[in-house]
Parts: structure tokens; C-alpha cells; sequence
């Protein structure tokens, strides 16, 4: 389940605290590959699965772990499992809005901001 939580990482690092406004969404970053999706079409990609596989292969083990205990002991399990399913195939916009809306509503703001701070290293 790691693995989740490091696509989620990946996601919202694209689009930092859309609470602030200055998500990925805002400012119009898209990928640029195409790593095989399906019915989204590229335009209305903020990360691609192959970005969020970087994103996961580049982040230290200490904060894999920290962000997965983080979203593990917070969220309830079908929170998590939409997450993981949204993640799953690369980000939208729409997708990455829903991720930071099911995080605000389910994690105290300094669980938050923790969250947000490890995928911003990366």
C-alpha cells in the first residue's frame, strides 16, 4: 500500500495547496508523455503514470513511509481505496481536485501541510 500513498505524493506535488490556488490546475501544467491512458486524452493530464513512477522511485524511503502512515492512520479505507484509484493511471485536474478535497476533509490541517511538504521535495 506504500505504492498508493507515493501516487498520491506525486499527484498533489504537481499541484501544491489548491486551497492557496496555486495548484497544477490554476497554472495550466500538463505531462508530457503519453504512457497509454485511455478515454482522458492528454490535454486534461496533470501527471502521467510514468511521472508518478519517477516521482515514487526518486522519494526516500523515510518519506514513503511517513507519508503512508500519514494517510494509513487518517483516512478511512474507501477513502484510501479511491485515492489508489484515481492515481492509478495518471492525474487530472478534476482527479487531483477530489484527492485534495477527500485529504481536507479527512486529515487535521498539520497532517495536511506534512503531506504537502514531503511531496513538494520531489
Amino acid at each position: 500500500m506504500p505504492e498508493d500513498a507515493v501516487a498520491v505524493s506525486g499527484r498533489l506535488s504537481q499541484g501544491g495547496d489548491t486551497r492557496s490556488g496555486t495548484g497544477a490546475a490554476a497554472s495550466g501544467t500538463t505531462a508530457g508523455s503519453d504512457s497509454g491512458q485511455t478515454g482522458k486524452g492528454l490535454a486534461g493530464l496533470v501527471v502521467s503514470a510514468d511521472d508518478l513512477a519517477k516521482k515514487k522511485a526518486a522519494m526516500s524511503s523515510e518519506d514513503k513511509m511517513k507519508l503512508f502512515s500519514l494517510l494509513a492512520s487518517k483516512l478511512p479505507p474507501e477513502q484510501l481505496q479511491r485515492i489508489s484509484a484515481l492515481v492509478e493511471d495518471g492525474i487530472t485536474a478534476d482527479e487531483m481536485k477530489q484527492i485534495d478535497d477527500i485529504l481536507q476533509k479527512n486529515l487535521p490541517k498539520d497532517d495536511y501541510k506534512q503531506i504537502l511538504d514531503i511531496i513538494q521535495k520531489y
